[in-house]
């Protein structure tokens, strides 16, 4: 397997892999949020963001990196008509779910959850 293969290969895993586990950890954390036991949803926040930080980003990195290259290296132009529309797709991706994340202590409508919030990060579980 020349190189080209390989980082094509990996280009395609680290893509299977984004799209994998962000599924299977939005759901694990959109459950695990749906209890009414705080232990339960600290623990569903705790191992998301574990999850997010083992698998999600070494791909989220991976991704663009070896996309470049093999844009550069597969003899694509970088205005070619598919590649211009992956661009705009996570364009939109990123300000669909929004780029800086939300703040649920910004909201005054969730001061209980601030609250509940602040009980966890004291270990009064």
């Amino acid at each position: 397997m020349d190189f080209y293969m390989l980082v094509k290969t990996l280009h395609i895993v680290s893509g299977t892999i984004v799209f994998g586990t962000g599924i299977g950890i939005a759901n694990f954390m959109f459950f695990g949020h749906r209890s009414g036991w705080m232990q339960e949803r600290a623990f569903a926040a705790r191992m998301t963001v574990t999850a997010d930080f083992l698998f999600t980003l070494p791909s989220v990195i991976i991704q663009p990196v070896s996309g470049a290259w093999l844009v550069c290296h597969g003899g694509f132009l970088w205005g070619d008509y598919w590649l211009v529309l992956t661009y705009g797709l996570l364009s939109a991706g990123r300000s669909l779910l929004g780029a800086g994340g939300h703040n649920p202590d910004a909201d005054e409508s969730n001061a209980g959850g601030s609250a509940a919030r602040r009980g966890i990060q004291r270990g009064n579980l």
